[in-house]
């Protein structure tokens, strides 16, 4: 485990991968803070002010586990995230039925939308993983040193 990655390495044919997964932890970890914004104690806000806080949340940590191969996770932190949003919803209008709600916070797209804001989708982050180059990997000790270009003048200075 490093810095909330889990490291492995498998065979894929015949060549050895490196996947990174996204620890428990770490998902227990966010779940937490989402957890607590959606509590009962934040029903006094409005559903954009919630969203507002809960997006840079979501995002930041979706950003910082986009190069592991986390689609999966990004999808269950998707739903687990709607799902608070839908309950503390309940919560703060006690007396309206899911239908009422429905009706009136989701937008065309099936997400949460208030004042503007809609929440945030951790699912459609782009997963960019690193390519697997091999002995390609280009080396910048191979190449040979121009005395006249700038880079050289200023370090010999």
């Amino acid at each position: 485990m490093f810095l909330g990655q889990r490291i492995i390495r498998r065979a894929y044919g015949k060549k050895p991968h490196v996947y990174t997964f996204v620890t428990n932890e770490a998902l227990a970890s966010i779940k937490r803070k989402v957890k607590a914004l959606t509590g009962r104690s934040t029903t006094n806000l409005a559903l954009s002010e919630l969203i507002a806080a809960l997006n840079p949340v979501v995002r930041g940590w979706v950003n910082y586990y986009r190069h592991a191969a986390a689609k999966r996770t990004f999808g269950y932190l998707g739903y687990y995230v709607w799902w608070r949003v839908g309950r503390w919803l309940r919560k703060k209008h006690p007396r309206m039925t899911w239908k009422q709600i429905n009706r009136r916070y989701l937008n065309d797209d099936y997400t949460y939308q208030d004042g503007g804001i809609t929440l945030y989708k951790p699912a459609r982050t782009r997963v960019t993983r690193y390519r697997y180059r091999g002995a390609r990997i280009p080396t910048p000790w191979t190449t040979t040193a121009d005395p006249t270009s700038p880079r050289a003048q200023a370090a010999s200075r």
